[in-house]
């Protein structure tokens, strides 16, 4: 069996301009690892000129930000937190968002990627408990649009990314040309008694209840700070409304105060939820396609593949000479928890843990997901609720 072992994730999104300071932070902490990508922050505009009161709504502005994944032991996961936090003042809305979430990473070459030192002072400054994570996978160009509601609804702050998807698209033979490989990936951070409604808002926005168009789910965070700004339509008071905001969540400890349940549209009845593992295996650049069609014989239906970057203190494995490629792919595949330790098996006998690939792999319990089901798959899904 392939031994396991208790770990966090801190996830922070920050703009790109506050890059040094988070790294240079960083590399003074004794952290060893970092998987980083770039992604855009979508905000609200002002609409400006002798024409806009003849605007429907706000435009959308782009703020390009940075990624950074950290792997950590459970030990220094407010330290890694809170330098994250001074480092790019996230106390202020616009900057960013921090969060934690529990993982369980298999194998013991994945471990070589947690890190177990942070020299950075105790935090004086508590993070909010009570976050749900939303992770939705669209088609290339609905990012957009779908994350202009959530910001004119007044939801969250969400971020999007880019991947391309392995799936239902390449079982359509001549078809698949009508279901772009490329695609929008929209993560967002909400409070946890709103996620119910939330999901069933973004649901319909885009309609994933069709076939092709994406698939969602919501996952659990330990603890986090959370981006407030969703407009860059300032105030000429002292504080504009972001500031106020992130003033009474200090001030409550938490964001449970502003839930939003009551004004948005209850989650339908009708549908069909289902739970699992989601699975994060990240590789050597060019061995992850292989892999994901290699794990098709151990159930694996589709993926979602990204470009993160690895950036280290030192990119030589101390142990085997082997270098660590700073281009690497991750692939996420979201499973039924029954068939994770065949597909363990399969990538144990593939050799994706070796020298070459340099696989690194981590898994999140999954409560709630959502993708389009045919009548024949529904019964096939994982544990429907």
């Amino acid at each position: 069996m392939i031994p396991k072992h208790k770990a966090i994730k801190v996830t922070a999104i920050f703009h790109r301009k506050f890059y040094n300071r988070v790294w240079n932070a960083i590399q003074k902490s004794g952290i060893i690892n970092v998987h980083h990508e770039s992604a855009r922050y979508p905000v609200l505009g002002v609409r400006k000129g002798i024409f806009s009161s003849l605007m429907n709504s706000d435009p959308i502005l782009d703020n390009p930000m940075t990624i950074f994944s950290i792997l950590i032991f459970p030990d220094i996961e407010l330290q890694v937190l809170d330098l994250i936090r001074r480092a790019a003042d996230l106390n202020i809305p616009g900057h960013g968002t921090v969060y934690s979430e529990e993982i369980t990473v298999y194998h013991e070459n994945s471990l070589r990627f947690v890190s177990d030192t942070c020299n950075s002072s105790e935090p004086k400054e508590k993070f909010f408990h009570g976050l749900t994570g939303i992770f939705c996978i669209l088609q290339r160009g609905l990012g957009e649009p779908v994350s202009k509601l959530i910001l004119e609804n007044g939801i969250g702050v969400p971020t999007i990314t880019y991947g391309t998807g392995t799936g239902l698209r390449d079982k359509l033979g001549l078809l698949k040309i009508t279901i772009p490989r490329e695609k929008d990936i929209l993560k967002l951070v909400v409070n946890s008694s709103d996620v119910e409604h939330v999901i069933e808002f973004i649901i319909e926005a885009a309609k994933l209840d069709s076939p092709g168009r994406g698939f969602i789910y919501e996952f659990p965070i330990r603890k986090g700070l959370i981006n407030t700004r969703v407009s860059l339509d300032g105030s000429k008071q002292a504080a504009n409304i972001d500031q106020i905001i992130a003033a009474v969540d200090k001030m409550y400890g938490g964001m449970d105060w502003r839930r939003r349940s009551s004004q948005l549209k209850s989650g339908s009845s009708k549908r069909k939820f289902f739970s699992g593992t989601d699975i994060h295996f990240s590789c050597n650049e060019g061995y992850g396609l292989e892999i994901i069609q290699a794990l098709r014989k151990a159930g694996v239906s589709g993926s979602t593949m990204r470009n993160p970057k690895l950036v280290c203190q030192s990119q030589i494995d101390t142990e085997s000479s082997i270098r660590l490629s700073p281009a690497r792919e991750e692939c996420n595949m979201l499973v039924p928890t029954s068939s994770l330790d065949d597909i363990l098996q399969a990538l144990e006998d593939f050799g994706a843990f070796g020298p070459n690939i340099q696989g690194m792999l981590y898994t999140t319990a999954i409560p709630k997901a959502f993708t389009y089901q045919s009548k024949a798959n529904l019964k096939t899904m994982i544990t429907t609720k």
